[in-house]
């Protein structure tokens, strides 16, 4: 027998985690005052068709208790529903029985009859949802006055696609994510109970990996533990999960902007076996027990994840997707350290950091040069701020040696602009961003229009305005889903939220400004 239909909780006291459903029912079992109908919701795997032969068993007690629950596991009830060995406790799958036939022949016509071998006569019906209107319509009449031996549990995975008249009939029992702790003390007692050697720190893995599903854990530790010895290293090796070790390396070296070790761990990680969406949920979870002690930072990395989760759906190699985010990420963060450099001569150098990304700057350098073939179009009302960007950058490429030189007030209020308005990695010209954006285009129509027929004008507190020079195209960039698309893009590359101001103008009227 698999160890979850053998461990599955029989009472309230192996229904771990869900203590703000167990309290309620068992006072109501101690009163003897049961609702007629209940309604069990959460999207999947936390015990709702246990729960709902639970409170089968307590609603069929011949006494109320006035003290606690008696032990349901050893009681006569619990055998009867357990083994479905009585026609009073009835469970119906709603995904097999849709149609309102169904429903008069498995409910209507026999709920007239009284009980015959248990107290009160339950039918649980699973999946509710997926009744049709018809069968809802026919099983609200009987709900609405229902006989008082007769008890109703509903349970569904998808609480919005049940009428609100059901619901307003029903006490609605919400389940939830059990938290992590319960989930590894229940795995340590089966791990006991099944005489299976464990390590703590495996059981947190497992645990990590079911992210809040019960079902999932013993699942997990079941088919680790065909190897009599569950291990951190097991696991990490036979169910993709990476240890918190190997991703506190990951941060680490993402905190300390340390590339070649952050690759190295990732390539290393990947020829394990390691699966990238799955890192990206390991990652997304360690982020999220350590966001308070670092917000900012792991504000950002949650974002680069995102980014990557979006592209891998559409690439064929998630590991280069991977190194494209953080080698900008390295290079940007590279970039505003060396203009802070020159902004605070007195500032500490990191050598060990600099020596780290000699050949990443480098190659950036050289991709920047090689692609300085701009638009033919001359315009000479250009904003002053991406000019000073233009001259902010060059100089980190000439004086990457911390040479300290005085600067001018219009310079110093320039790089302050950058540094206030959150756009310290953006290392493009107008004329290359418009490149860069052009090449993460896929519609043809869309490429050409923005290459030949815009105008990247500036870039000034987070929005870009953009010079239509079409009026055709420019109603197709006037459009939301369009206009998203290229914010989203220049968001990705300028590594910082932005909008796009998009503005009219004829090829004349610009060419005479």
């Amino acid at each position: 027998m698999s160890l979850y239909l053998k461990y599955r909780p029989k009472d309230f006291s192996s229904m771990v985690g869900q203590e703000h459903i167990t309290t309620i029912l068992q006072a109501q079992a101690q009163q003897g005052k049961f609702s007629s109908s209940y309604l069990l919701y959460w999207p999947r795997w936390t015990w709702k068709t246990t729960t709902a032969r639970i409170i089968a068993k307590l609603v069929n007690i011949a006494v109320p208790w006035d003290t606690a629950v008696p032990d349901l596991s050893n009681h006569p009830v619990s055998a009867i529903i357990d083994d479905g060995k009585s026609l009073d406790y009835v469970e119906i799958d709603a995904a097999s029985h849709t149609w309102v036939d169904n429903i008069r022949e498995e409910i209507l016509d026999k709920a007239l009859y009284p009980p015959t071998t248990l107290k009160t006569k339950v039918y649980v019906i699973d999946e509710v949802h997926m009744l049709s209107k018809w069968a809802f319509n026919a099983l609200l009449k009987i709900m609405e006055e229902p006989n008082t031996y007769l008890k109703f549990i509903l349970a569904t995975t998808e609480i919005q696609k049940v009428p609100d008249t059901i619901i307003s009939r029903c006490q609605v029992f919400n389940f939830k994510h059990i938290q992590l702790e319960n989930l590894v003390d229940r795995l340590a007692f089966i791990a006991q109970e099944e005489q299976i050697t464990y390590e703590k720190e495996a059981l947190y893995l497992i645990a990590r990996l079911a992210n809040g599903w019960m079902r999932d854990a013993i699942k997990y530790l079941e088919q680790v533990s065909i190897l009599w010895a569950i291990t951190q290293e097991s696991v990490s090796q036979f169910l993709w999960v990476v240890s918190a070790q190997d991703l506190a390396l990951l941060i680490e070296a993402l905190r300390t902007e340390s590339y070649t070790q952050f690759i190295d761990k990732l390539d290393q990680l990947v020829e394990w076996g390691v699966d990238l969406y799955s890192l990206i949920k390991d990652l997304l979870l360690y982020c999220d027990e350590h966001f308070d002690s670092a917000p900012d930072f792991y504000s950002i990395l949650v974002w680069i994840l995102q980014e990557i989760a979006a592209e891998m759906k559409w690439y064929p190699h998630p590991l280069l997707i991977w190194k494209k985010k953080f080698y900008h990420f390295f290079l940007t963060s590279w970039a505003v350290q060396s203009l802070s450099a020159q902004k605070n001569p007195d500032a500490t150098s990191n050598s060990g950091h600099q020596k780290d990304l000699d050949g990443l700057h480098a190659t950036a350098w050289s991709v920047q040069e090689s692609s300085s073939a701009k638009n033919n179009i001359k315009k000479e009302n250009v904003d002053h701020n991406t000019q000073q960007i233009d001259q902010d950058v060059t100089s980190v490429k000439s004086t990457s040696n911390t040479t300290t030189k005085q600067e001018t007030g219009e310079n110093k209020s320039s790089e302050r602009d950058i540094v206030d308005t959150q756009h310290t990695t953006f290392q493009w010209t107008m004329d290359e961003l418009k490149l860069q954006i052009v090449a993460r285009l896929e519609k043809i129509m869309l490429k050409s229009a923005i290459k030949q027929h815009t105008i990247l004008q500036s870039l000034k507190d987070g929005v870009i305005s953009m010079i239509v020079l079409n009026e055709q195209f420019y109603a197709l960039l006037q459009k939301h889903d369009t206009l998203w698309l290229l914010e989203t893009i220049a968001s990705e590359i300028t590594w910082s939220p932005v909008q796009i101001a998009v503005t009219y103008m004829s090829k004349e009227s610009f060419l005479s400004a």
